[in-house]
């Protein structure tokens, strides 16, 4: 389900409820760009877990090839795992079950930009 309503032609991000709670923003131009941009996106990929997943193990393969060893695949062993105990159970791709593998996602994008440092004695690495 997505937690974004549309109620009267506007975008609400709390259901009709018995306490009378709702949403007053001090921003409003800014509440409603965003609502927009949730809504454009509500049928994307962008929310999907997935992709932040498989955006990791690329980018983190990359940066193996590029550092020349194995050890820096470790890095996603958390993020594989949870993804592995989430499978059996869940059955839809939910954010809010995945939010571990956007954290690895969000660190290996700065792999990107991680050089090669020798250690004392070694010969520098290429790159």
């Amino acid at each position: 389900t997505f937690w974004i309503f549309k109620r009267e032609g506007q975008m609400v991000g709390i259901v009709l409820n018995d306490y009378g709670l709702e949403t007053e923003t001090q921003l409003p131009r800014l509440e409603q760009a965003l609502f927009d941009y949730l809504w454009w996106t509500r049928k994307s990929l962008v929310w999907r877990p997935a992709l932040y997943l498989y955006l990791a193990i690329f980018l983190t393969v990359l940066l193996a090839l590029k550092l020349r060893t194995a050890k820096v695949l470790l890095y996603l062993a958390p993020a594989l795992i949870q993804s592995a105990v989430m499978l059996p159970i869940t059955t839809t791709q939910e954010a809010r079950y995945q939010y571990p593998v956007y954290l690895v996602c969000l660190f290996a994008v700065a792999f990107v930009w991680v050089r090669a440092v020798a250690a004392p004695g070694e010969e520098p690495a290429a790159g």
